[in-house]
């Protein structure tokens, strides 16, 4: 069954919004009038290149090549000297945009961006395993340097580099996968980091788990995996509870890639929809607006690794 999210006008009507929101140095920032960031410029960039419009186009890829350093690294915006997190988006966008240099230059920064556990000793590892239930020594990415693994940016990383033409066994990758594997929740989906901590198992919560079954389903895993398919079920029961846009989006992107989530991809693409203002933003937020008009669509993040189960 072919399912049909949203093409009406009334969708397009976000990539007019991104149009007359862009700011005057070509990014763009959380909130129109605010400064450019790296994550908003990317992905208004993303979604303006694949609705086929040219506007604010080339001056927006100008403001994210400006903010690479030398180093080919990325961070918050173009006076930010430290890379991090942030770069997932901007390397999408160079792929995309078929900015080779930069894009390979940004691409070999992150396969080497670790967080701040390399060479910790065995007892920490061990104390670290008895009071959060998880390996410290699976290298993840954090959101900056020096700093512990997330869900998140993790995710993030393994979508943008194997969109970006990665080989999905590339050993970061690898480790990626297995470090999300490492960090269920025991009811299902991800929590923002750890999934137990001073005797008691958390919650997990839409986002992460959105954000971390994408990264599963551009590995190439399928809905019949016990990890993808208690994620989905987590995401089915949050759908019947306020969901954030970001997270409504993320798991409309993440069920795309999946056979058997496909009619809950239906509920989830219509209470997104019902999110759009009447100006065409989500929340007059051009992040979400750009996220949400993508997710919308018939975007789809490259799904073309086969299955690699690591752990």
């Amino acid at each position: 069954m072919k399912i049909h999210y949203s093409h009406s006008s009334t969708v397009e009507k976000a990539i007019t919004f991104i149009e007359k929101k862009q700011n005057k140095d070509g990014g763009w920032g959380y909130w129109p009038g605010h400064d450019s960031y790296t994550e908003p410029t990317g992905l208004c960039l993303i979604a303006l290149k694949f609705a086929k419009s040219t506007n604010g186009l080339m001056k927006g890829l100008e403001y994210l090549k400006r903010c690479q350093l030398d180093s080919g690294e990325i961070g918050i915006n173009k006076e930010d000297k430290e890379g991090n997190w942030m770069s997932y988006a901007a390397l999408i966008a160079f792929h995309d945009l078929e900015i080779s240099k930069e894009q390979e230059h940004l691409k070999k920064w992150i396969l080497s961006f670790y967080d701040g556990y390399e060479n910790t000793p065995s007892h920490i590892v061990e104390s670290m395993y008895q009071e959060f239930r998880y390996d410290v020594t699976i290298d993840g990415w954090p959101w900056f340097g020096n700093t512990s693994s997330w869900i998140e940016p993790t995710s993030l990383f393994i979508i943008a580099l194997i969109h970006s033409g990665v080989d999905p066994q590339n050993k970061r990758i690898r480790s990626g996968i297995k470090f999300l594997l490492n960090r269920t929740n025991k009811n299902g989906g991800w929590n923002y980091g750890n999934p137990f901590a001073k005797n008691t198992y958390l919650d997990a919560y839409p986002l992460p788990t959105a954000v971390a079954l994408a990264a599963m389903g551009v590995m190439g895993y399928t809905g019949e995996e016990p990890v993808v398919e208690r994620a989905i079920k987590f995401l089915e029961r949050c759908i019947e509870e306020e969901m954030s846009n970001a997270s409504l989006a993320w798991s409309l992107l993440a069920f795309k890639n999946f056979r058997t989530a496909q009619e809950k991809a239906e509920k989830i693409a219509i209470s997104l929809k019902r999110q759009q203002l009447s100006d065409g933003s989500f929340r007059r937020n051009l992040f979400e607006t750009a996220l949400s008009y993508l997710a919308l669509s018939s975007f789809k993040f490259d799904s073309t690794a086969k299955t690699s189960k690591t752990g």
